[in-house]
Protein backbone atom coordinates (compact mmCIF):
# COMPACT_ATOMS: atom_id res chain seq x y z
CA UNK A 1 0.00 0.00 0.00
CA UNK A 2 2.69 2.52 -0.95
CA UNK A 3 0.32 5.44 -1.60
CA UNK A 4 -1.93 5.11 1.46
CA UNK A 5 -1.49 7.24 4.58
CA UNK A 6 0.83 5.32 6.92
CA UNK A 7 -0.52 4.38 10.34
CA UNK A 8 2.77 5.44 11.91
CA UNK A 9 5.70 7.33 10.47
CA UNK A 10 9.01 8.64 11.81
CA UNK A 11 11.04 11.05 9.74
CA UNK A 12 14.63 11.49 10.95
CA UNK A 13 13.50 11.21 14.57
CA UNK A 14 16.00 11.66 17.42
CA UNK A 15 15.44 11.72 21.17
CA UNK A 16 18.00 11.98 23.95
CA UNK A 17 17.99 11.59 27.72
CA UNK A 18 20.55 14.20 28.71
CA UNK A 19 23.58 13.77 26.46
CA UNK A 20 22.81 10.19 25.45
CA UNK A 21 20.71 9.55 22.34
CA UNK A 22 18.10 6.84 22.91
CA UNK A 23 17.09 6.95 19.22
CA UNK A 24 18.83 8.89 16.47
CA UNK A 25 17.84 9.66 12.89
CA UNK A 26 15.08 7.03 12.81
CA UNK A 27 13.18 6.71 9.53
CA UNK A 28 10.25 4.34 9.82
CA UNK A 29 6.92 3.76 8.11
CA UNK A 30 4.26 1.32 9.34
CA UNK A 31 1.28 0.73 7.09
CA UNK A 32 -2.38 0.41 8.13
CA UNK A 33 -3.26 -3.12 9.30
CA UNK A 34 0.39 -4.14 9.43
CA UNK A 35 1.71 -6.06 12.44
CA UNK A 36 5.32 -5.34 13.33
CA UNK A 37 7.60 -6.29 16.18
CA UNK A 38 10.30 -4.06 17.64
CA UNK A 39 13.27 -6.11 18.88
CA UNK A 40 16.75 -5.23 20.07
CA UNK A 41 18.95 -5.10 23.15
CA UNK A 42 17.76 -3.56 26.40
CA UNK A 43 18.36 0.18 26.35
CA UNK A 44 18.28 0.17 22.54
CA UNK A 45 15.34 2.61 22.36
CA UNK A 46 12.29 0.37 21.83
CA UNK A 47 10.17 1.76 24.69
CA UNK A 48 11.32 5.30 23.86
CA UNK A 49 10.04 4.81 20.31
CA UNK A 50 6.63 3.66 21.59
CA UNK A 51 6.40 6.76 23.79
CA UNK A 52 7.30 8.97 20.82
CA UNK A 53 4.55 7.25 18.78
CA UNK A 54 2.08 8.16 21.54
CA UNK A 55 3.25 11.73 22.00
CA UNK A 56 4.27 10.96 25.60
CA UNK A 57 7.70 12.20 24.53
CA UNK A 58 8.45 14.95 22.00
CA UNK A 59 11.34 14.31 19.58
CA UNK A 60 14.43 16.52 19.84
CA UNK A 61 14.60 16.44 16.05
CA UNK A 62 12.47 15.06 13.22
CA UNK A 63 8.75 14.35 13.07
CA UNK A 64 6.41 11.60 14.23
CA UNK A 65 3.02 11.12 12.52
CA UNK A 66 0.27 8.93 13.99
CA UNK A 67 -2.76 8.18 11.78
CA UNK A 68 -1.89 11.22 9.67
CA UNK A 69 -1.75 13.67 12.58
CA UNK A 70 0.22 14.73 15.63
CA UNK A 71 0.49 11.90 18.17
CA UNK A 72 -1.03 13.91 21.05
CA UNK A 73 -4.14 14.68 18.98
CA UNK A 74 -4.57 11.11 17.70
CA UNK A 75 -3.79 9.31 20.96
CA UNK A 76 -7.44 8.48 21.67
CA UNK A 77 -7.44 6.11 18.70
CA UNK A 78 -4.59 4.08 20.17
CA UNK A 79 -4.56 1.24 22.69
CA UNK A 80 -1.32 1.20 24.71
CA UNK A 81 -0.07 -1.47 27.06
CA UNK A 82 2.95 -0.24 29.07
CA UNK A 83 5.31 -2.73 30.72
CA UNK A 84 3.87 -1.67 34.06
CA UNK A 85 1.25 0.73 35.38
CA UNK A 86 2.73 3.48 37.55
CA UNK A 87 0.21 4.30 40.27
CA UNK A 88 -0.04 4.70 44.03
CA UNK A 89 -0.23 1.12 45.33
CA UNK A 90 -2.40 2.31 48.22
CA UNK A 91 -5.04 3.49 45.74
CA UNK A 92 -8.03 1.12 46.09
CA UNK A 93 -8.51 0.48 42.37
CA UNK A 94 -9.78 -2.91 41.22
CA UNK A 95 -9.27 -4.90 38.01
CA UNK A 96 -12.53 -3.83 36.36
CA UNK A 97 -11.78 -0.16 37.04
CA UNK A 98 -8.34 -0.44 35.41
CA UNK A 99 -9.85 -2.05 32.29
CA UNK A 100 -12.57 0.63 32.28
CA UNK A 101 -9.86 3.32 32.00
CA UNK A 102 -9.52 2.23 28.39
CA UNK A 103 -13.07 3.45 27.70
CA UNK A 104 -12.87 6.84 29.40
CA UNK A 105 -12.33 9.65 26.94
CA UNK A 106 -11.99 12.25 29.69
CA UNK A 107 -10.41 12.34 33.12
CA UNK A 108 -13.92 12.58 34.59
CA UNK A 109 -17.35 11.18 33.78
CA UNK A 110 -19.20 7.91 34.26
CA UNK A 111 -18.95 4.90 31.93
CA UNK A 112 -21.96 4.42 29.65
CA UNK A 113 -23.86 1.16 29.26
CA UNK A 114 -21.94 0.54 26.02
CA UNK A 115 -18.65 1.12 27.86
CA UNK A 116 -19.59 -1.42 30.51
CA UNK A 117 -20.60 -4.02 27.89
CA UNK A 118 -17.31 -3.61 26.01
CA UNK A 119 -15.31 -3.85 29.22
CA UNK A 120 -17.17 -7.03 30.20
CA UNK A 121 -16.58 -8.57 26.78
CA UNK A 122 -12.84 -7.95 26.80
CA UNK A 123 -12.60 -9.22 30.40
CA UNK A 124 -14.38 -12.42 29.36
CA UNK A 125 -11.99 -12.88 26.45
CA UNK A 126 -8.94 -12.59 28.71
CA UNK A 127 -10.48 -14.61 31.55
CA UNK A 128 -10.58 -11.74 34.04
CA UNK A 129 -14.21 -11.91 35.22
CA UNK A 130 -13.41 -13.96 38.32
CA UNK A 131 -10.89 -11.40 39.58
CA UNK A 132 -12.86 -8.30 38.48
CA UNK A 133 -13.25 -6.98 42.06
CA UNK A 134 -9.73 -7.78 43.24
CA UNK A 135 -7.39 -4.86 43.96
CA UNK A 136 -5.05 -4.39 40.99
CA UNK A 137 -2.07 -3.96 43.37
CA UNK A 138 -2.65 -7.45 44.84
CA UNK A 139 -2.23 -9.28 41.50
CA UNK A 140 0.83 -11.15 40.28
CA UNK A 141 2.95 -9.57 37.53
CA UNK A 142 1.42 -11.86 34.90
CA UNK A 143 -2.14 -11.04 36.00
CA UNK A 144 -1.40 -7.32 35.98
CA UNK A 145 -0.09 -7.63 32.44
CA UNK A 146 -3.25 -9.40 31.35
CA UNK A 147 -5.32 -6.54 32.84
CA UNK A 148 -3.23 -3.94 30.98
CA UNK A 149 -3.71 -5.84 27.70
CA UNK A 150 -7.48 -5.82 28.35
CA UNK A 151 -7.38 -2.07 29.05
CA UNK A 152 -5.60 -1.46 25.71
CA UNK A 153 -8.17 -3.59 23.83
CA UNK A 154 -11.12 -1.88 25.56
CA UNK A 155 -10.24 1.30 23.65
CA UNK A 156 -11.27 -0.48 20.40
CA UNK A 157 -8.17 1.08 18.87
CA UNK A 158 -7.05 1.61 15.30
CA UNK A 159 -3.45 1.18 16.45
CA UNK A 160 -2.40 -1.17 19.26
CA UNK A 161 0.99 -0.64 20.95
CA UNK A 162 2.13 -3.43 23.29
CA UNK A 163 5.34 -3.09 25.31
CA UNK A 164 6.56 -6.63 26.05
CA UNK A 165 3.08 -8.18 26.33
CA UNK A 166 4.41 -11.66 27.17
CA UNK A 167 7.21 -10.79 29.59
CA UNK A 168 5.38 -12.22 32.62
CA UNK A 169 2.39 -14.06 31.18
CA UNK A 170 1.86 -17.81 31.35
CA UNK A 171 1.31 -20.12 28.37
CA UNK A 172 -2.50 -19.95 28.66
CA UNK A 173 -2.59 -16.16 28.52
CA UNK A 174 0.00 -16.09 25.76
CA UNK A 175 -2.04 -18.52 23.65
CA UNK A 176 -5.12 -16.32 24.20
CA UNK A 177 -3.14 -13.26 23.17
CA UNK A 178 -1.87 -14.96 20.01
CA UNK A 179 -5.47 -15.87 19.13
CA UNK A 180 -6.66 -12.31 19.77
CA UNK A 181 -3.83 -10.72 17.75
CA UNK A 182 -4.60 -13.03 14.82
CA UNK A 183 -8.25 -11.88 14.94
CA UNK A 184 -7.16 -8.23 15.02
CA UNK A 185 -4.54 -8.55 12.30
CA UNK A 186 -6.86 -7.62 9.43
CA UNK A 187 -8.54 -4.76 11.31
CA UNK A 188 -5.86 -2.70 12.95
CA UNK A 189 -2.19 -1.83 13.10
CA UNK A 190 -0.26 -3.64 15.83
CA UNK A 191 3.21 -2.70 17.07
CA UNK A 192 4.65 -4.88 19.78
CA UNK A 193 7.95 -4.88 21.62
CA UNK A 194 9.29 -8.36 22.32
CA UNK A 195 12.55 -10.26 22.72
CA UNK A 196 10.58 -13.40 22.03
CA UNK A 197 11.11 -14.11 18.32
CA UNK A 198 9.42 -17.53 18.63
CA UNK A 199 6.23 -15.86 19.87
CA UNK A 200 6.11 -13.18 17.17
CA UNK A 201 7.29 -15.20 14.18
CA UNK A 202 3.81 -16.40 13.16
CA UNK A 203 2.08 -13.13 13.99
CA UNK A 204 4.07 -10.33 12.40
CA UNK A 205 4.76 -9.07 8.90
CA UNK A 206 8.03 -7.35 9.78
CA UNK A 207 10.63 -7.25 12.49
CA UNK A 208 12.33 -3.91 13.21
CA UNK A 209 15.56 -3.95 15.20
CA UNK A 210 15.88 -0.81 17.30
CA UNK A 211 19.41 -0.10 18.46
CA UNK A 212 19.47 3.68 18.50
CA UNK A 213 18.62 3.49 14.79
CA UNK A 214 15.97 1.22 13.20
CA UNK A 215 16.59 -1.61 10.74
CA UNK A 216 13.63 -3.42 9.16
CA UNK A 217 13.39 -7.01 7.86
CA UNK A 218 10.52 -9.20 6.60
CA UNK A 219 9.96 -11.84 9.28
CA UNK A 220 11.12 -14.69 7.00
CA UNK A 221 14.58 -13.07 6.76
CA UNK A 222 15.10 -13.08 10.52
CA UNK A 223 17.61 -15.91 10.95
CA UNK A 224 19.57 -16.82 14.11
CA UNK A 225 22.59 -15.09 12.55
CA UNK A 226 20.63 -11.85 12.04
CA UNK A 227 19.36 -11.99 15.64
CA UNK A 228 22.90 -12.58 16.93
CA UNK A 229 24.13 -9.54 15.02
CA UNK A 230 21.29 -7.40 16.45
CA UNK A 231 21.95 -8.45 20.03
CA UNK A 232 25.74 -8.38 19.74
CA UNK A 233 26.21 -12.01 20.73
CA UNK A 234 24.49 -15.41 20.98
CA UNK A 235 20.84 -15.28 21.99
CA UNK A 236 19.36 -18.37 23.62
CA UNK A 237 16.49 -19.93 21.69
CA UNK A 238 13.01 -19.42 23.01
CA UNK A 239 10.68 -22.39 23.02
CA UNK A 240 6.93 -22.35 23.51
CA UNK A 241 4.70 -25.27 24.37
CA UNK A 242 1.03 -24.34 24.12
CA UNK A 243 -0.22 -27.91 23.92
CA UNK A 244 -1.79 -29.78 26.86
CA UNK A 245 0.51 -29.85 29.84
CA UNK A 246 3.11 -27.61 28.19
CA UNK A 247 4.99 -24.90 29.96
CA UNK A 248 6.50 -21.63 28.94
CA UNK A 249 10.26 -21.88 28.60
CA UNK A 250 12.79 -19.16 28.00
CA UNK A 251 16.29 -20.37 27.44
Amino acid sequence: MPHSEPALECRKVSYSYGREYAVEGVDLRIEPRETVCLVGPNGGGKSTLLKLFLGLLEPDAGEVCLLGGRPKQMRRRVGYMPQRLDFDRKLPINVQEVVQMGRLRRAWGWPTREDRQKVERVMDELDLREIARQPFASLSGGQQQRVLIARALAVEPEVLLLDEPTAMTDAFVEAKLVERLRDLHQRLTVVLVSHDIAFVRHLVDRVICVQRTAESHPVEEVTPEVIERWYGGPVHAVRHDHHEGGGHHHG
